[in-house]
């Protein structure tokens, strides 16, 4: 990831305390084959 997608990242989600999370939960949708939320 460069560090222009990284500070982009975290302009579409100042919400993220934890990225880990983050990234675990978007594997957690994509095995369920649900949608991702749309903000």
């Amino acid at each position: 990831m460069t560090e222009r997608q990284r500070r982009a990242l975290l302009r579409q989600h100042p919400e993220v305390t934890s990225w880990a999370a983050f990234f675990e939960a978007q594997r957690r949708r994509q095995r369920l084959g649900a949608v991702p939320d749309q903000n």
